[in-house]
Parts: C-alpha cells; sequence; structure tokens
C-alpha cells in the first residue's frame, strides 16, 4: 500500500471563497452562571458534563473545598451535585487526583491535601446521587497530593501515577489501579522518573493513556504512553516538547481533533502563561499565542467533552474567573455515502484513514496530511481516483451497462457518486487495496481551504491483458477542511 500526496492549492481555484473567521481552535469565553471560582484540583468529564470538586476557594488561604459541581455545555448552565459541607461528602481537600470511570460509571476522586496541609490517602466515589467513601481495609496508594489519574480503557480501570507523599524524599513514581474495590501495584518494565503536578489523559480513540511533564527537583518535558495490553509505560521520543516543562496545569484529549490540550500553567520563573500546546501523538505543537480574551492562568480545571466535541476550563489560580470553551469553528470531516458495488476482488469499500486537517504554519506548525484506502480492488485491476467538488446521490446516476459506451461493462449496482472530474488519479494497488492522499498547503498561503468541501470515489478498472473488460465503483467519501 503506498499513499501519492498531492497539493490542493490548484483544486481551489474550483473554490467559493473562504468564510470570514478566525483559522484554528480558539477559546471562547462563555455567559453562564458560575459556581465560587476555585482552583488545585484537576477536572474530569463523563462524556455529557464536566465536574467540578473541591480546590482552594479563591483568596481564601488554607481553606478547602469539597463542593462537586458539575457544568452542561449544551444547557450552558452549572449544578452544584454536592453542596459545600453537606453530609457524607468527602472531607475538604484540594491537590487530589480526580478521573471518570467510564466502565461503572462513577467519579473517582483520591487524596490531595486538607486543611492544615496533611495529605490524605482516602478513595471516594460520586454515582451521580451520592458519595461513598470506597477506602479498602487493605492496601491503597500511600496518601499524596498531587497525584494524576486517567482511565485505562483496555483493563476498565482507572490508573493513578506519581505525587508528593510530603517525606523527605516525597516525588514517587508508583503506578496502581483501582477497580472500585481494590487498588492494585503494578510493576511495569519501564518507569518514568517520580513527579509531581504532571498530566495524564485518556485517548479513548487510541486505548491509551497519555502523562507527560510535572516535577521532582527538576522540571521534566518528557511524554510516555500507557499501554493496558502489556501494563506497561513506553516513553514517546518527541523532537519538540511544551516549553519551560509548565507545572500547574490541566489537560484534555481532544477526541475531534485528536490532540492532547494543555494551556496556560506557570513557566521556569513560577510566572502563568497563556501558551497553548497540543500533544498529536507524535510531536508537541507549540502554538504562536493567538488573540484570545483569556487569561493566563495556572490550577484551573480542565476537561474535553464529547457531547459537543470541546474542551472547558473553569477556575484557576491567577485569576480565577470565568467559563471558558476551545475548539475550531472548521471541522475536518469524512462521511462515507452510497454503497460500493462488488468486484473482480469482492465489496469496494472507500474510507478515510485520516481526516483533512489544514492549519496556519506560523501559528500553529505541523504536517497537514490525510489519506484515503480502498479495498476490494481484483488482482488484475487497477483503482482509479475520482475527484470532485460536487456530488451525485446514490441511485441517480448508476453506471450500468455503459456510460455512453465510453466504460466497459460496469457491475450490477455501480453507480457514478461524483458531479465532476475535477481531478483523477490511476494507482497500482497492493494486495487488493489502494492508497491515495493530499498534502495541504499552509492555511496563510490558500485560505480557501477553510472549510471546502469536496467528494472521493474509487473505480475498479479490470483488466485482461490489454483489454479493458469491465468498471466497478466503490462508495464515496464526503470530505470537508477543517482549520486545526
Amino acid at each position: 500500500m503506498r499513499t501519492l500526496t498531492h497539493s490542493l492549492s490548484a483544486l481551489t481555484l474550483f473554490a467559493v471563497a473562504a468564510m470570514a473567521q478566525a483559522p484554528g481552535a480558539h477559546w471562547t469565553q462563555l455567559t453562564t452562571n458560575t459556581p465560587p471560582s476555585t482552583r488545585e484540583n484537576p477536572g474530569a468529564s463523563n462524556g455529557s458534563v464536566f465536574f467540578v470538586f473541591g480546590g482552594i476557594p479563591a483568596a481564601a488561604g488554607p481553606n478547602r473545598s469539597n463542593a462537586l459541581y458539575s457544568y452542561d455545555p449544551i444547557a450552558n448552565s452549572w449544578t452544584t451535585l454536592s453542596a459545600e459541607g453537606a453530609a457524607g461528602s468527602p472531607a475538604p481537600r484540594a491537590q487530589c487526583a480526580i478521573a471518570w470511570d467510564y466502565a461503572r460509571s462513577v467519579l473517582v476522586v483520591f487524596g490531595g491535601s486538607d486543611t492544615t496541609g496533611a495529605r490524605l490517602g482516602d478513595t471516594w466515589e460520586w454515582n451521580g446521587t451520592t458519595w461513598t467513601d470506597k477506602t479498602p481495609v487493605g492496601t491503597s496508594p500511600q496518601a499524596r497530593s498531587f497525584c494524576a489519574m486517567a482511565y485505562d480503557w483496555v483493563n476498565a480501570k482507572v490508573l493513578l501515577f506519581g505525587g508528593n507523599d510530603g517525606s523527605a524524599s516525597p516525588y514517587r513514581n508508583d503506578t496502581w489501579s483501582w477497580d472500585g474495590t481494590t487498588w492494585t501495584q503494578l510493576s511495569p518494565a519501564n518507569v518514568p522518573a517520580t513527579r509531581q503536578q504532571h498530566l495524564m489523559v485518556s485517548r479513548l480513540d487510541k486505548q491509551d493513556i497519555v502523562m507527560a511533564v510535572g516535577q521532582n527537583t527538576v522540571r521534566h518535558a518528557d511524554t510516555w504512553t500507557w499501554d493496558g495490553a502489556t501494563n506497561n509505560w513506553n516513553q514517546v521520543l518527541t523532537a519538540t516538547t511544551p516549553p519551560v516543562s509548565r507545572v500547574a496545569l490541566d489537560a484534555g484529549y481532544d477526541l475531534v481533533r485528536q490532540r492532547v490540550v494543555i494551556t496556560g500553567g506557570n513557566n521556569s520563573s513560577l510566572n502563568p502563561t497563556g501558551q497553548i500546546s497540543e500533544f498529536d501523538g507524535v510531536n508537541w505543537v507549540n502554538r504562536t499565542p493567538i488573540p484570545s480574551p483569556r487569561p493566563h492562568n495556572t490550577r484551573y480545571f480542565f476537561a474535553f467533552v464529547a457531547a459537543t466535541g470541546k474542551s472547558y476550563t473553569f477556575g484557576g489560580q491567577t485569576p480565577g474567573t470565568g467559563t471558558w470553551e476551545y475548539q475550531s469553528d472548521s471541522i475536518a470531516e469524512a462521511t462515507p455515502y452510497g454503497t460500493g458495488c462488488t468486484g473482480p476482488g469482492g465489496p469496494l469499500v472507500y474510507a478515510a484513514d485520516s481526516l483533512p486537517w489544514t492549519r496556519n504554519q506560523s501559528q500553529n506548525p505541523g504536517p497537514s496530511t490525510f489519506s484515503t484506502t480502498v479495498t476490494g480492488i481484483g488482482p488484475n485491476s487497477f483503482a482509479f481516483l475520482m475527484l470532485s467538488l460536487g456530488q451525485i446521490a446514490p441511485g441517480v446516476f448508476p453506471i450500468n451497462p455503459n456510460l455512453v459506451g465510453l466504460i466497459p461493462g460496469p457491475g450490477l449496482g455501480c453507480d457514478l457518486l461524483i458531479a465532476s472530474l475535477d481531478y483523477s488519479e490511476g494507482l497500482v494497488p497492493v494486495a487488493g487495496s489502494a492508497s491515495w492522499g493530499l498534502t495541504l498547503t499552509d492555511l496563510a498561503i490558500d485560505p480557501t481551504l477553510q472549510d471546502l468541501q469536496f467528494y472521493l470515489q474509487m473505480a475498479d478498472l479490470e483488466f485482461a491483458g490489454p483489454t479493458w473488460l469491465a468498471t466497478h465503483t466503490s462508495n464515496g467519501i464526503a470530505m470537508k477542511i477543517g482549520v486545526l
């Protein structure tokens, strides 16, 4: 299988003018009711709402909170789920770890520090109605603050790593899993360095966990992934790292753009920053700050909410004001339509391997490529890529038995699904499949790429020696170029 890449610039001559909108992901402040401003805890999401628990009330010194709030971005409203000081709640705390357990539909909270600064080692769960102290009688992670937790999709458990236990050598690098009843200390072959104030986020599509940055006596700039199949940490040797190894931050995984997103945090001079950094699975992209009303911030709550496909922040230390959302106005899309017919290699199925994203390289550097693959190509066939800026609905234009005598013997049920042949290319298949892709130009050079829609279809051209015997067609793919 091979991927052929080309520039789409020439094709944009057929496109209408680009929409007048700011390119790429950006912050937008929301006007909503808000709970009291808090900080020093991470946020979490169950896919529908954004949870905020505990923390230090703004300008409240050593005080701690134990209130639980949720933000519903569809209703644009905050709700108090468990009021400050409510009976049966966990003790007030900050600097704890929090994660949503998708297998059991509960919010898990571990550890932190109380109003005296003492470390905590208890485990609590919120089931949507009540809090339950789940601290087991047996083994638990040692009491600690500034550890991190995330959901392990492979093992359907919550994973915990690191933290600060308050001892003479306080920084930890132990790994634990929680199944709702028992904490189990794991023994991975690869063990990251000790740290606190690091990030850990789950990636549903990758079925793993990303951990990065943090500090012990020095600041870290490394990146790791957790493989639940082998129960092991694997370091990702990135060419770039988040700037100045930031700490005092939270993070989330943007499933729409497939990026781990961090923003703000303290730099090496302990000053809050507004820098946005995104991990694409290979490298960190440190975006040049784009004009935004969102202030520089640290120790905030952050989570991605799948219901809206956007990330949200709330609270923080410097300063802790308002509710904000982060996403691009231009989202890449690849939607199959129609049905492929059956050729000599079987049913022809055409799918996108990745989405068509472009970017402004001066603000958001990195590759802008996507690819597509067709399967079911016959052993004596060539693949023929067809690209159009218009589509035909399935069933409207069947090319059977032939198209004005130009296409030999199309198979039964083969439809033409594109309105014009704006670009085409022959491809030599390998093992019954063929791939085709594009390298998209810099958005600053060609702004007409933003939200450009185009349509793809593959054909199987069946041959016997030099004789063209028959033509068979795949389903179509409706594509829209988004801006990262």
